[in-house]
């Protein structure tokens, strides 16, 4: 029993250690100052491809006219942004998947299967929650950026993601008189 004991024990201790060092190598191939900007430009990559799967859902599920065009006006531009920023990854040898991450494919998956005016309140809520934390996100990178040309991207961004800011707020009050 004490052997058996001895054995497992090694074996975490040998595979916790084998883990920290594997982590520690891939670290030390990002230095800090990378670090923040490789965050961004992963979270921005994440943002920008539920913003574009989620106007398609508003352009599918939601009856209202206004959403229909917002849902159309966000899966452009975030199409184009995602582009722009998915060439600078390219440049710096990053790769990124296609598919949602779990809480942002959480989020799509629930929109989906909702419609009309109950697509349309929800998706109001998302969208208001998701480009505030979008605008903070770029409103970061703008202003402490390593990264020149990733500073530079996010400042040039700025102000089409506040302006679906608020576009969105616009349509919320709009649904709540109706």
């Amino acid at each position: 029993m004490k052997y058996a004991l001895f054995i497992i024990t090694t074996l975490l201790t040998f595979s916790t250690s084998y883990s920290q060092q594997v982590i520690i190598s891939k670290m030390e191939k990002i230095t800090p100052s990378q670090g923040s900007d490789h965050v961004f430009i992963r979270k921005a990559i994440e943002s920008g491809k539920a913003e574009i799967k989620m106007g398609a859902a508003a352009r599918s599920n939601s009856t209202n006219p206004e959403i229909i065009d917002f849902g159309k006006m966000i899966e452009e531009d975030h199409l184009v942004l995602n582009e722009k920023l998915r060439n600078i990854a390219r440049q710096r040898d990053l790769e990124f998947s296609e598919q949602l991450s779990g809480e942002s494919n959480f989020v799509y998956d629930k929109l989906k299967n909702l419609n009309g005016v109950g697509f349309d309140r929800e998706f109001v809520t998302v969208m208001i929650k998701d480009h505030e934390r979008i605008f903070d996100l770029f409103t970061h990178q703008a202003h402490d950026g390593k990264d020149m040309e990733l500073k530079s991207f996010a400042k040039e961004a700025l102000p089409n993601i506040e302006n679906h800011l608020k576009q969105i707020k616009k349509i919320k009050l709009q649904i709540i008189q109706e």
